[in-house]
């Protein structure tokens, strides 16, 4: 994928227990291309309950982070009166552990699938 855009989207978050609600409108997303090999990019802005933020992420190829190596990051998240940045490195699991993962995952996913046999074999 060349890349990805959301644009003029509204998200609305409520809380029951709580009665909180956020809501997050006129969102403007831009992904870069997708892809193992590629460098990513995202970049965006949304009004979160009135208030503008903007969102610039940026990194290695994920293809690198899934090797077990770490990937360069940077990162930056503003709002009104409120600047988050991160230049630095983000590492994963060991390759053998997501291997783990993996088989694990598939094993849930034969058991649920045998199950639902026998059920519609009933």
């Amino acid at each position: 994928v060349d890349a990805f855009r959301v644009s003029g989207a509204i998200v609305t978050f409520a809380d029951a227990r709580s009665g909180r609600r956020l809501v997050a409108e006129a969102i403007d997303l831009e992904i870069g291309a997708i892809g193992p090999e590629q460098p990513f990019t995202l970049s965006g802005r949304l009004r979160l309950n009135g208030r503008q933020v903007t969102l610039d992420l940026a990194g290695d190829p994920p293809n690198t982070l899934l090797a077990g190596e770490a990937i360069a990051v940077d990162a930056r998240l503003a709002a009104e009166h409120l600047t988050l940045a991160f230049k630095g490195s983000l590492s994963s699991v060991e390759p053998p552990a997501m291997e783990t993962i993996r088989n694990a995952n598939k094993n849930a996913l034969r058991a649920v699938n045998a199950k639902l046999q026998e059920l519609s074999a009933d």
